[in-house]
């Protein structure tokens, strides 16, 4: 099976690590990328998702320019401020919608993404509930789910736990592992918590600034 993203010595721009990153991403993998403040996680993320030259190395996508909607999502962590629609349902239907499939598909796509993001409560109400009423944490699951609906087949998450409860968190390591197992997506958290990330996988990257070379 090919890998998805391909990082080869690749260097962080504004930031000086002790070793370029190396990663090679396979469907079903499931990562922890690690650092503290200023590591350059954010950084990374954003080259990963192709949003962001590194200042050296390559970055490798598998296809090189996806063609299909939604093939990578990322959970950033103000989410709930980047809604494109202003009722939940349309904002989890954007992506299926775009992707061709028909309106009973985009239908089962979102009733599924509702579910698993959490959101059960929410379903009767969902096509005319506005974003503006959520939660912090209702928010961040709205996100979750408009990425889920898409069957994404690489997600990244930026501290998706971050500030919940340690049962929350693992009710949403468990999600992660579950899309993981039965899509074959790949995920990626970034979190600057290690024992976080060890909970969540045995795979780990971490981020080590160097800060003699540090400008």
């Amino acid at each position: 099976m090919p890998p998805l993203i391909t990082l080869q010595d690749v260097l962080l721009p504004q930031r000086r690590l002790h070793h370029p990153v190396n990663l090679t991403l396979y469907p079903c993998d499931c990562w922890a990328v690690v650092g503290g403040e200023a590591s350059g996680k954010s950084s990374l993320l954003r080259i990963m998702a192709g949003l962001l030259l590194p200042d050296a190395g390559g970055v490798i996508f598998n296809p090189p320019q996806p063609a299909t909607a939604g093939w990578l999502g990322v959970l950033f962590q103000d989410a709930g401020q980047r809604f494109l629609a202003s009722r939940l349902w349309e904002e989890v239907a954007l992506t299926p919608s775009a992707q061709g499939l028909s309106q009973a598909e985009v239908n089962d796509r979102v009733e599924e993404a509702l579910m698993l993001a959490g959101l059960a409560g929410l379903r009767p109400q969902a096509k005319d509930y506005p974003l503006q009423q959520l939660s912090l944490s209702q928010s961040r699951r709205v996100a979750l789910a408009a990425i889920l609906a898409a069957h994404p087949a690489v997600l990244l998450a930026d501290e998706p736990v971050c500030h919940l409860a340690p049962e929350a968190e693992q009710e949403w390591w468990q999600l992660f592992q579950h899309i993981s197992r039965q899509w074959q997506t790949a995920v990626v958290i970034f979190t600057s918590n290690w024992t976080r990330a060890q909970q969540f996988t045995g795979t780990l990257l971490r981020l080590e600034p160097n800060p003699e070379q540090q400008e």
